[in-house]
């Protein structure tokens, strides 16, 4: 079975360029080369089988389907980020049973 779900860091990058108009502002908000943000987006494009941005001398800019995808993937890693939020900041309860005998209670 095929598997849907790009990696993250593809994700992530695209995100980025996408939301700043620019690969080399994005490799700098994700502290990453140029080249690694242009890599990850050339894969991710190749994952897609779509492109998502068009390239010219004045920089990057979205296609109709990136567009569309940056709004997708915008919201999903905004709710990650949430339920990672809410995982970190709430406290966990976690019970802890042990079994011990008689003898090792003294210790």
């Amino acid at each position: 079975m095929r598997d849907f779900l790009p990696p993250m860091q593809s994700l992530r990058s695209f995100e980025a360029a996408a939301r700043l108009s620019s690969i080399s502002k994005a490799a700098t908000e994700l502290c990453v080369t140029q080249g690694a943000v242009s890599k990850q987006v050339k894969l991710l494009e190749a994952f897609l089988s779509v492109a998502l941005f068009t390239r010219g001398p004045n920089g990057v800019s979205l296609t109709a389907i990136g567009k569309n995808y940056l709004s997708s993937v915008s919201n999903a890693l905004n709710e990650l980020n949430s339920i990672g939020e809410q995982l970190q900041t709430s406290p966990i309860q976690q019970q802890l049973l042990l079994d011990v005998i008689p003898s090792m209670t003294n210790i």
